[in-house]
């Protein structure tokens, strides 16, 4: 029998968090000479690329208000998610599990109960809790709403995912997230809120339809974008270019009612206050490596994601620091989001969470020490990765001639045949291996040309699975049924046939 099974649940978050809630919040405010602890909020914008925002050097202005946030706090250049798609992704990102662990890579998986959400944690360190979600793989059927007070995955209810894809959610989220902070403020809250609206479709409402390519006299749209057949890899360069445009129109569309949040947060006077912390799960792709939407593959322009942390005013955060210490290049991964805002509110976490904290990495940008050496991603478990500043190493395993019932179905062998460069390492395994220095677009496999690199890479990532493996053993797998509903969502989204 396991550790986790010999305690109960609440006795186990006791012990994560180390002190009860009524002595902790009285020695956090005591300490930081406020009445009441900071709030944080953690925004997550789906399917949003970092390199298509202000804050990361792109020339549109897509997001003022993102920016402007992003002044105020830290900006991390290279932070990577640990997949290219919502489900996992939102899971590693709430728990600090990396997938091997939590094991939620396929649909029909749901967070074991056994595994804990920040949330949880919070609560039991006496914050109220809340969920604003607006996308399907969000539901609270897959386990996300342990902890929460309030879980709202129910406001955005559309008939089917292609619904939503044609539906504007941002609105409707800022409502119910308004409504909530009128009636929360004034106690210490964690907030969790998904925006929707830049994933695909790219049918952003005017003006932001035309901001970015007025002059567009063209036919094709960003409407139906998975199944257009007319966006393919040979479309004429001229369409997407509009499709890219209509791209960032969906940001500059979400980045304003991130400037609406951030008026009100000002309003009720809570905003000085607050960590905010605004990330996304994954990026999307416009035929880079010859696919488009996202859930493909684990290149960068999928994999990575921005990370953006404004700290409350004058409470330990970098507002002292040289503006160039505002920008850090080290690598982070998303799964050190949940280590970070507890170390910040002096909760410590339990060791076995894979993510480590940011904090001491901002302090003290030039110790080597507070770096991350490796970053993790998976995809369905059939493609793997291994990520450092310098190299990315890409493992795919022989994709099974039978598939689980319902699950995507990949082309991940084609991949190869595009790339016209691979290494079989044994038969049935191809791997990639780039130097992200020198080619940042991944484009020159070198895993042929450089094996003792690719071997080192191999280890790496083969001794992190056997470790991931003991430490999933104490989560627990758990799987569910779709009811109609969902599961009718999820086959118009073409996630599952």
């Amino acid at each position: 029998m396991s550790e986790y099974e010999n305690i109960n649940r609440r006795d186990f978050l006791k012990r994560l968090v180390g002190l009860s809630a009524a002595p902790f919040l009285f020695f956090l405010s005591d300490a930081m000479g406020q009445e009441q602890p900071p709030n944080v909020i953690l925004i997550s914008i789906d399917s949003l690329r970092a390199d298509h925002l202000g804050c990361y050097r792109y020339p549109k202005t897509t997001s003022p208000n993102i920016d402007s946030l992003a002044n105020e706090g830290v900006v991390f250049t290279n932070a990577i998610s640990t997949t290219t798609w919502t489900l996992p992704a939102h899971i590693s990102m709430l728990t600090s599990l990396y997938p091997e662990v939590h094991q939620v890579i396929h649909d029909g998986k749901k967070l074991s109960d056994r595994a804990v959400v920040c949330a949880e944690i919070m609560k039991e360190a006496g914050y109220l809790t809340a969920g604003f979600v607006s996308g399907p793989y969000l539901s609270s059927k897959f386990g996300y709403n342990q902890g929460f007070d309030l879980y709202d995955d129910y406001t955005i209810n559309y008939s089917s995912n292609e619904a939503s894809h044609h539906g504007i959610t941002s609105p409707q989220i800022h409502r119910q997230v308004i409504k909530w902070l009128k009636q929360s403020y004034r106690s210490p809250f964690f907030l969790f809120i998904h925006y929707w609206d830049v994933h695909y479709d790219y049918a952003p409402p005017p003006p932001f339809d035309a901001m970015f390519d007025p002059d567009y006299t063209g036919t094709i749209t960003g409407e139906d974008y998975e199944r257009n057949e007319r966006i393919n890899p040979q479309m004429p360069k001229r369409a997407l270019e509009h499709i890219i445009a209509l791209y960032d129109g969906e940001i500059a569309f979400t980045d304003s009612y991130i400037g609406k949040l951030m008026k009100h947060l000002k309003h009720l006077g809570v905003y000085d206050n607050t960590m905010i912390i605004l990330t996304s799960d994954h990026g999307d792709e416009f035929f880079e490596h010859g696919h488009k939407c996202h859930r493909n593959n684990l290149f960068d322009e999928t994999l990575r994601v921005p990370l953006i942390i404004k700290f409350p005013s004058g409470r330990g955060g970098p507002a002292s620091l040289n503006p160039l210490r505002r920008r850090l290049n080290q690598q982070v991964s998303i799964v050190d989001i949940v280590p970070t805002f507890l170390d910040y509110l002096g909760i410590t976490p339990d060791s076995a969470l894979d993510g480590q904290s940011l904090m001491p990495l901002i302090a003290d940008a030039e110790t080597l020490a507070h770096s991350k050496p490796y970053c993790f991603a998976d995809l369905h478990g059939l493609m793997k990765c291994v990520r450092t500043n310098q190299f990315k190493y890409i493992h795919i395993a022989r994709q099974q001639k039978s598939r689980k019932k319902g699950m995507r179905r990949f082309s991940l062998h084609r991949l190869f045949d595009k790339l016209k460069e691979h290494h079989d390492m044994r038969v049935g395994e191809k791997t990639l291996l780039f130097d992200l220095q020198y080619d940042p677009e991944e484009r020159h496999n070198l895993a042929a040309s450089n094996p003792e690199i690719q071997i080192k890479m191999h280890r790496i990532l083969m001794n992190w699975l056997s470790e991931a493996k003991i430490l999933a053993a104490n989560i627990g797998k758990s799987n569910f049924e779709y009811d109609e509903d969902l599961k009718r969502k999820l086959t118009d989204l073409g996630y599952i046939q």
